[in-house]
């Protein structure tokens, strides 16, 4: 495992043909990604979408998004990768000389709602498949609905048994399992030597998993966890739950929570004058905490983080793949990255590999694209943006790649996510 730090520089970017967008009435802009409302396509124009056109139906991809709602800036970021997936597919020929389009409907962040969303996608629509701009707590009522319609799904997940194919068959997960994180978060906390620690939680599977791990991690190391509070997903205030850990006097407070959900911890710290060690998740890293808060909050300079090496790569040391990415998602971003780079390749790769599946199977059959992926030996030519699966997806794993190295970011100035000085995390 390794260590980095929490500072920022601006990602090269360059240009990349004009998306349209067809049905559906423009609502907000989040991110710099403009996101619709109602249910949206988006395909890329120019001369190979064309070619790839050639009377040919479109093949529809359906994305439930995190459009508003408490999980907007993850749906943002998300959906600015598939967009930019769905144009390097349809310029290079589409998915069996068809092109490709995107569906997107609002999830409203609640995770009901995202059931009846791919529910109504799935019976309404002819998609081959599911590919969620979302997060979670929104994410995990969609894997029911997968599991019983059948539809290949491939997403970022943080459920028991998401990567399980005797538990869900057509469903794959394209990022490293959040055990690695808590893992992660764990070890980084026992350079500080603590006796004790505390755990803020955001109430999410993602952050119990993450907290269930650094639990059992710390007390194999013999650091008692002395008290765990947990807050909801646009909670504004939880100093009662930090008073609580205040007299519980923990040596350091770990968090585990997104970065756009920080905002209730600093200002709780701020508002008690509570000077603690603080050291957050992979969630914490995973965009610019200072992005998203008010000037009036301040992050504590002594504040560190957990990251995977695939989240930072933006501080310049970038595959050719990563670099080419970079450019489709200009028109999006319009240099404002407003998460770390992972987040916006996940999804961009889920749509590589539905089309890698394809080309394998040579059918948009459901059962011929599991049985491809499940044979996946190394990346396909146009992926590669997030790290070797290795091991790969197989009849008996659909978790994507291998568990990542981590890095920490310190020092309380983390803007970008660039992160251009790194330290090892013990392994513990």
């Amino acid at each position: 495992m390794m260590i980095k730090k929490l500072g920022g520089v601006k990602m090269p970017l360059g240009r990349h043909r004009l998306a349209r967008v067809s049905s559906g009435a423009v609502t907000r802009v989040l991110g710099g990604v403009l996101v619709l409302a109602t249910a949206i396509s988006i395909t890329s124009t120019g001369p190979a979408q064309a070619q790839a056109a050639s009377g040919k139906s479109p093949y529809l991809i359906a994305s439930p998004i995190d459009l508003t709602g408490s999980s907007a800036q993850l749906g943002a970021s998300l959906s600015a990768g598939l967009n930019a997936a769905v144009t390097q597919v349809n310029n290079s020929g589409g998915i069996l000389g068809h092109p490709v389009k995107v569906t997107y409907k609002d999830t409203q962040s609640n995770p009901q709602t995202a059931a009846q969303v791919l529910t109504s996608m799935v019976q309404t629509g002819n998609y081959i498949a599911a590919i969620p701009a979302s997060g979670g707590s929104t994410t995990l009522p969609m894997l029911g609905v997968m599991k019983s319609s059948g539809i290949l799904g491939l997403l970022v997940g943080s459920a028991p048994n998401l990567g399980n194919p005797a538990v869900y068959p057509t469903v794959f997960d394209v990022a490293a399992s959040y055990a690695s994180s808590g893992t992660a978060l764990a070890c980084a906390a026992t350079t500080f030597k603590p006796k004790t620690a505390a755990i803020i939680q955001l109430d999410d599977p993602f952050n119990a998993t993450d907290s269930s791990t650094a639990t059992t991690v710390l007390e194999k190391k013999g650091i008692k966890v002395v008290d765990h509070e947990v807050y909801e997903m646009g909670a504004t205030n939880i100093i009662p739950q930090m008073q609580r850990i205040q007299a519980a006097h923990p040596s350091i407070l770990l968090m585990s929570t997104y970065y756009f959900e920080t905002g209730p911890i600093f200002s709780a710290l701020q508002q008690l004058n509570y000077n603690v060690q603080v050291v957050g998740d992979t969630g914490v890293s995973s965009g610019p905490p200072r992005a998203v808060l008010p000037a009036s909050i301040t992050i504590p300079a002594n504040a560190q983080a957990t990251s995977p090496t695939t989240d930072v790569r933006i501080d310049g040391k970038l595959s050719a793949q990563q670099k080419n990415i970079i450019a489709l998602l200009d028109e999006s971003v319009h240099g404002k990255f407003e998460s770390a780079l992972a987040q916006y390749l996940y999804d961009y790769d889920a749509l590589e590999l539905v089309r890698w599946a394809a080309d394998k199977a040579k059918s948009t059959d459901t059962k011929a694209m599991v049985h491809a992926l499940e044979t996946l030996k190394a990346h396909p030519e146009n992926t590669g943006a997030i790290s070797e699966p290795s091991p790969p997806f197989s009849p008996t794993s659909h978790i994507y790649g291998p568990e990542p190295e981590y890095l920490e970011v310190y020092g309380g100035n983390f803007v970008t996510g660039t992160f251009p000085e790194v330290k090892p995390v013990p392994s513990c």
